[in-house]
């Protein structure tokens, strides 16, 4: 299928979202990913490859995508995060780069069921979705070309649903509440017993990012909390995300601050019963400078 054909078969709501890529997969032009931005046919037909804007246009795109010398491995991570082998997807649109293992199906999300979809990544499988787009025609940097599967471009079929337990295994978990894991009692406490105590009056929903979940990821850094259960608390908030926490963790670890476990006493008091035995045994402080400070 050439890509005048392509173009003559897209269902006309697929075709807004089909967006004009260079030879290294990556789109022409800038603000590729905004909904209303259209490409005319001349612009689809002069560059190197055509991609599909994913998420917006209700496509979501599954990549198989394994390493060269492990081609069975995308498959076998479907199962693993679906319970479900390739094989009970609908026949829908799929097309390929040509490398061993690897291929794309694309599928709808009824409109009822996108809110909160995220794209996910599982190592040898991505879920490819709102933000992303993937090339279906034209130029690779490898195989020299994408190809359609057989029986599953669009001239010979038309783009399926996709099944709830596909959508399912895209949603992310939902964050699992903060347990601290010591006893309220009294008694010689370190700086880590300190920080899971008060950080059970400490809820992260709606901490403002500045002056609330940042100076607290100091204060765990600063204590010797294990990042496991600082990022844990992290975690029970829902505007979390692993990579900013581990980027602003090694941050912390990097520089000098002054938010430390006494901070977080001082704002957790109004939460809590205020203890006789707060007298905590501090780690030496980067500088060398009184932690009391602070």
């Amino acid at each position: 299928m050439n890509a005048t054909s392509l173009l003559a078969t897209i269902p006309p709501e697929i075709r807004p979202h089909l967006i004009p890529v260079g030879a290294n997969k990556a789109p022409i032009h800038n603000n590729w990913q905004v909904p209303s931005l259209r490409f005319s046919d001349h612009q689809l037909l002069r560059a190197a490859a055509i991609g599909l804007r994913l998420g917006h246009s209700g496509i979501l795109a599954t990549d198989l995508d394994p390493p060269d010398d492990n081609p069975g491995a995308g498959e076998f991570r479907f199962r693993e995060v679906t319970g479900h082998p390739t094989a009970d997807l609908p026949p829908s649109w799929c097309w390929s780069s040509g490398r061993p293992g690897r291929r794309q199906i694309g599928l709808i999300v009824p409109i009822s069921l996108r809110t909160g979809l995220k794209p996910a990544s599982h190592g040898a499988l991505e879920f490819r979705w709102l933000g992303q787009q993937s090339v279906i025609h034209g130029a690779h940097p490898i195989t020299g070309t994408y190809r359609w599967w057989p029986g599953c471009s669009p001239v010979e079929i038309e783009l399926a649903e996709a099944p709830d337990w596909l959508i399912e295994a895209m949603r992310p978990a939902p964050p699992k509440p903060y347990l601290p894991r010591v006893a309220h009692s009294s008694g010689e406490r370190t700086p880590v017993d300190w920080a899971r105590y008060y950080l059970d009056f400490w809820p992260n929903h709606d901490l403002d990012y500045n002056d609330g979940w940042w100076p607290t990821i100091c204060a765990l850094h600063r204590a010797g909390l294990p990042v496991e259960e600082a990022r844990a608390w992290s975690a029970s908030s829902g505007k979390h995300t692993d990579s900013e926490f581990f980027s602003q963790w090694e941050k912390v670890g990097r520089r000098v601050h002054g938010y430390g476990i006494e901070w977080l006493g001082s704002v957790t008091k109004g939460n809590r019963p205020v203890r006789q035995d707060e007298r905590i045994e501090w780690p030496p402080h980067p500088t060398g400078e009184d932690p009391s400070n602070g």
